[in-house]
């Protein structure tokens, strides 16, 4: 059907048309209209943004720049320390230095002074170094002296100058000043910063930095730099330079170093000659001015932390304290525990965040304020920085109401712009199609097939398609109409396809059976455990009992005497070394043998009886399968023997019985394949039918095994003699054994000679020998490496394949009989409990081929086989 399209135009003479003959509109309330709801949600909607954006801003994103900020403050203070370390790093490095002097440079006094004024006298450092000098311990430099100190301090214009003074006889002498106790203590690659003191003429503060030298391998004197702290001030204004608040620092016991007011901090202290200017300690400070009382009792508490830290070190720390409270007059117990931890602390160049509060009342900014407290590496000097709270909460509360604004009005514009779009795009265009529908609708009744279903379309979007959808009700109900016919149609062909499917199973299932209850075999198929879940008519047969009396029975159940049960079960234990009963007897170490079954009657029945398992997709067992075969016909079998032997050799058991067997197994294993795959096709791949498929190829295998072990031993092998490349059979069968490796964290690999190896064998043969020997040593191994060596011999007319693994290995009982027929292989290769029927069989074809086979294990370290084979065999 063709779609008209028009404009508003069309709709004026329709739409008078319809106010004078049409019926009357429906009415609604305006509350009820489309316009007023949609306004009413936008209003909400955008109500709803503002909110959930305000409660973002203000309750997460101010969070945020607070702890932006109050980060920031911090790291002011650990620029502080830095700043302050990198200077004090010049001043330890010149101290190591004149101490590595005083190491190497033979004493002599005239050189000394001649030296070391020039070492401290750098241009670079002289606005930070007030002196230093050597002191050695008594009688080093020399003999005779006691005291033979090298010191030099700058006068009042800067000049270093020589001082004797420490060496009068009537002092109390340097060897017990403070500075210079804990330096004789400390290890050699740290250097002892003193206590901060007052120089008295410039009363600058100052501090001491400390280096111990040796000589001839003995502790021999300290070397000093004596540091002007007089900078420290202008530094910490600089770094305030651009941010409100301020700094100050004070040394390890409290005692101010640097304050921005540095008359509250000065004090008078009695002195030898009077009273002396010096700098007063936290505490003082608080006892003047109350206001400071709780940044004073919070480093005092760090002091008393750090003093709480020096009780608990350990002996050889304590007795470090205890030696350095003895060697000075100078220095308490309490302090020398504190010296004596922090000599023996890792060394750190990093600042240390000690602390962070807030205060009501500042000393200096007369406001609320947030102080942060660090500590600085290697002088352990703490940098008490203070910023003021309200300058912190400003910028955030400035970024949060610019954010609100901006948010405000960019809801607010977008809401206008989403309304004009809404009425424009949606609200008008409603009205021009609702015109349209409703002249349609007035129309002649019988024109209404033709007219009513056409609506003209202004544009290609939803309200387009709305329309499209009416004009085409008709042509889509018809549509529907012939699709549910189809739909009916394409459901009988799969019925029947389903049909079929079943048919064919349900045939395949019954050729099984037919297959099955065939044979002259007694087959049982048992669960995990060993109840008996369904058995062919051979068993019936054979046994003489009915199918309801085996069904839900454990096996053996009565099927086999007793004392049979105690023979086997103490042959286990003698070989396994533990205890097995009920049906493990049968799954613990399966393989083939000979047993006595009792039929109803009571007459026995020689039964050569295998125990097989059925995999999963895993590899793990969820079911058995129990073959026997009745060997009474057999006119070589030897008598029947009371108890169970082990399976018949080539004395007892014809080769043709054996191919006979073989042949029976691969025709009905090879008519399940076949009807496996014919369901896989049509109804696609099951787990039911996988394990099919693939217990079905195990067993196929086992009995391709069997059928070439019954050529071998009738004296019919089947070898065809072709000269190849042996070194690229090693690299096929190598590569074909790589999926065996997934999951197993194993190395695999191999070697063969550069140039080819030609041997001249039956190259099928020699493949399986391959293909056995590899499969094994990787089933047997979970870690470590599993590696085949191709290797001429010495002769050069034979070549040795060497297979070495790290798996479980063998007992030495086990490996005299590894290569016997039918010998179990107890757990050695993973998942699959083996019968030892494809090593038996590897030893024939080896044979065949006039060659030899030898091997060495350990139980748990692994196994080695060495197959040695002639390049040109002699053909039987």
């Amino acid at each position: 059907m063709e779609e008209n399209r028009g404009d508003l135009s069309d709709l004026q003479p329709a739409e008078a048309q319809s106010q004078e003959h049409g019926p009357p509109r429906p009415a609604f309330s305006w509350h009820r209209s489309l316009r007023f709801r949609l306004a009413t949600g936008l209003v909400v909607l955008f109500l709803s943004l503002a909110v959930i954006s305000l409660s973002v801003i203000w309750w997460q994103g101010l969070p945020l720049l607070l702890q932006e900020n109050r980060l920031l403050n911090q790291q002011i203070g650990e620029n502080i320390a830095t700043s302050l370390s990198q200077q004090f790093k010049q001043a330890e490095t010149l101290s190591r230095n004149l101490a590595q002097l005083a190491e190497v440079m033979p004493y002599d006094e005239v050189t000394y002074r001649r030296v070391l004024p020039h070492l401290m006298d750098l241009p670079e450092l002289k606005n930070l170094i007030a002196g230093g000098g050597l002191w050695p311990e008594p009688r080093q430099f020399d003999p005779v002296l006691e005291r033979s100190s090298l010191f030099w301090g700058r006068d009042r214009n800067g000049t270093l100058q020589f001082f004797d003074d420490y060496n009068d006889p009537a002092g109390s002498g340097y060897h017990q000043e403070e500075w210079y106790v804990p330096a004789r203590l400390q290890p050699l690659d740290r250097a002892y910063w003193s206590r901060s003191y007052t120089d008295p003429y410039s009363l600058q503060p100052m501090v001491t930095c400390t280096t111990r030298f040796s000589r001839q391998g003995q502790f021999a004197g300290v070397a000093t730099v004596d540091l002007k702290l007089e900078g420290v001030n202008a530094l910490l204004q600089e770094k305030f330079r651009d941010r409100p608040g301020y700094a100050f620092v004070v040394d390890r016991n409290n005692k101010f170093i640097a304050f921005p007011e540095l008359d509250l901090v000065r004090t008078e202290r009695p002195g030898s000659n009077g009273p002396v200017i010096d700098f007063s300690f936290a505490g003082e400070l608080a006892l003047i001015k109350p206001v400071f009382q709780p940044v004073a009792e919070q480093l005092t508490l760090l002091n008393e932390r750090d003093s709480s830290q020096a009780d608990q070190d350990s002996d050889a720390v304590q007795q470090l304290a205890q030696a350095i409270d003895d060697g000075s007059y100078q220095i308490e117990r309490q302090e020398a525990g504190v010296i004596a931890h922090n000599l023996t602390v890792p060394a750190s160049d990093k600042p240390l965040p000690l602390a962070q509060f807030s205060l009501e009342d500042d000393i200096l900014l007369r406001q609320p304020a947030d102080v942060i407290i660090h500590q600085m590496p290697h002088t352990f000097w703490k940098i008490v920085s203070v910023f003021p709270r309200s300058e912190t909460t400003r910028s955030a509360m400035a970024i949060s109401r610019s954010l609100t604004w901006g948010t405000l009005a960019g809801i607010t514009l977008t809401g206008l712009l989403f309304a004009l779009f809404l009425w424009r795009i949606l609200l008008q265009r409603l009205d021009y199609m609702t015109h349209q529908i409703r002249d349609a609708a007035q129309q002649d009744p019988s024109l209404s097939l033709q007219r009513a279903t056409l609506v003209h379309h202004r544009s290609e979007d939803e309200l387009d398609l709305l329309g499209h959808w009416y004009n085409q009700r008709t042509r889509q109900l018809h549509e529907a109409l012939l699709a549910a016919r189809a739909g009916t149609q394409q459901l009988a062909r799969e019925n029947a396809d389903h049909r079929a499917t079943a048919s064919l199973l349900e045939k395949t299932l019954a050729l099984q059976h037919a297959l099955l209850d065939s044979t002259n075999l007694i087959i049982l198929s048992l669960d995990s455990g060993g109840m008996i879940q369904h058995c062919n008519a051979g068993t019936l047969k054979l046994l003489g009992y009915g199918e309801a009396e085996l069904i839900g029975r454990t096996f053996p159940h009565k099927l086999i005497l007793p004392v049979h049960l105690h023979v086997r079960q103490r042959e286990l234990q003698q070989r396994l070394g533990r205890s097995v009963d009920g049906f493990t007897l049968f799954t613990t170490a399966p393989e083939s043998r000979q047993w006595t079954f009792n039929r109803k009657d009571g007459s026995p029945l020689p039964v050569l009886l295998q125990i097989s398992p059925v995999l999963d997709s895993t590899g793990r067992a969820h079911g058995w399968v129990a073959v026997g075969t009745d060997l009474s016909g057999q006119a070589e079998a030897s008598p029947v023997a009371p108890l169970p032997t082990p399976m018949p050799t080539d004395d007892n058991a014809s080769p043709s019985f054996l191919g006979s067997l073989s042949q029976e197994l691969r025709t009905a294993l090879t008519s399940i394949l076949g009807f496996s795959r014919q369901l896989q096709k049509k109804i696609g791949a099951t787990d039911a039918l996988d394990s099919i498929e693939r217990n079905a190829n195990q067993l196929l295998a086992i009995a391709n095994s069997l059928l070439d072990l019954s050529r071998i031993d009738g004296g019919q092998p089947e070898l065809t003699f072709d000269e190849f490349n042996l070194g690229e059979l090693v690299d096929e069968v190598h590569t074909e054994l790589r999926p065996l490796l997934e999951g197993k964290p194993i190395d695999y690999g191999y070697h063969i000679p550069k140039e080819p190896v030609l041997m001249e064998a039956d190259r099928r043969k020699i493949r399986q020998i391959l293909h056995s020997l590899l499969s094994s040593a990787i089933r047997s191994t979970d870690h470590g490496s599993v590696d085949l060596t191709l290797s001429h011999g010495d002769t050069g007319g034979h070549v040795h394949l060497i297979i070495s693994d790290t798996g479980r290995g063998f007992s030495p009982e086990m490996s005299q009989r590894l290569f016997q027929p039918h010998t179990p292989l107890e757990g050695y290769t993973q998942h699959k409990p083996g019968n030892g029927l494809d090593l038996y069989l590897t030893w024939k074809l080896v044979q065949l081929h006039q060659g030899h086979i030898s091997l060495d294990s350990t139980p748990g370290k692994g196994t080695h086989i060495t197959v040695e084979l002639p390049l040109h065999p002699t053909p039987a």
